[in-house]
């Protein structure tokens, strides 16, 4: 097995299409499809299933494509931070931010750029629950999240908003009020966090606690457009910030604002208790520097 038999196998798992994957990894499809073969042989499992018609991951394909994917990622960073190395760069700090957050991240990085050009900086987008396992884990230097890690990780606040926005479907009967009561959704079903939220130890359910609701709705969801496409198909009322609505500018839901908050929504940044590595400590101070600009932004 070598790099280019799971490069293969990657694209052929992403496009399910011998023609789309063989030009993207710039071979003949007789030319893929052996080397996808000697995979499986040398893994001793199937990875496909094919017909005539169509191409399909099997259970075991699926699971392990993930594992692929991520092989190659390490890869790619590995031969990033060598030519970073060679050009005269000091260290590699990872972020892993979750939904919603990128807006946060994207100042974070750029600001730890500035301040320290001689760093490789490298995000990744994982859910949040991801995202505080790789900071504990060690695979991810720096997180952002809209959950506090708990006790075992050091986490900065970095913005605070008020959750005073309820988004709503365009033909919904609440849509011809200007405002909305909590009375108002007492009657209504909401989008609640999603159930790997929900059984966080540092669980936001407590949040919607005092909200008079008949059903909280938690989604198996990994983006926040995702729950926004939930509202416009019907399936609840989402009560949020006004920058998560203003990061999602769409034309099929409205908007109206709640009549008193139900909580704030927060952003933490997060490392190791124990990593007082000079990355990290660069990228605590620029970002006690930017907490103005973090505030603006969530606040905007």
């Amino acid at each position: 097995m070598d790099l280019f038999h799971l490069e293969c196998f990657v694209a052929l798992s992403d496009e399910l299409h011998f023609g789309r994957a063989s030009a993207r990894v710039h071979v003949g499809t007789s030319a893929l499809s052996k080397r996808v073969s000697d995979l499986e042989r040398e893994l001793q499992v199937r990875l496909f299933e094919r017909t005539s018609r169509r191409v399909r991951l099997t259970p075991a394909g699926a699971e392990l494509a993930e594992q692929a994917r991520r092989a190659l990622t390490e890869v790619r960073l590995l031969q990033a931070m060598a030519e970073q190395a060679a050009a005269g760069a000091v260290g590699a700090v990872r972020i892993a931010y979750s939904p919603g957050t990128g807006e946060t991240m994207t100042l974070l990085s750029r600001g730890l750029r500035e301040h320290s050009p001689d760093v490789l900086v490298v995000p990744e987008q994982m859910v949040s629950l991801r995202v505080h396992a790789a900071v504990r884990d060690g695979s991810a230097s720096l997180g952002v999240s809209r959950l506090h890690p708990g006790p075992d990780l050091v986490a900065m606040e970095l913005s605070a908003s008020p959750v005073t926005t309820v988004v709503m479907p365009m033909n919904h009967a609440l849509a011809t009020k200007e405002e909305v009561t909590t009375e108002d959704l007492s009657r209504e079903t909401l989008i609640g966090p999603p159930p790997s939220l929900a059984t966080e130890g540092a669980s936001p359910m407590a949040d919607w606690r005092p909200l008079p609701t008949g059903r909280i709705f938690h989604p198996d969801v990994s983006t926040e457009g995702e729950i926004f496409d939930l509202v416009a198909s019907g399936f609840g009322l989402f009560v949020t910030t006004e920058a998560a609505v203003r990061r999602n500018q769409r034309r099929d839901f409205v908007t109206r604002q709640l009549a008193g908050p139900i909580r704030v929504a927060h952003e933490y940044l997060m490392w190791r208790i124990d990593d007082d590595s000079p990355v990290v400590l660069r990228a605590a101070a620029v970002a006690t520097e930017l907490l103005p600009a973090f505030d603006r932004l969530a606040n905007a």
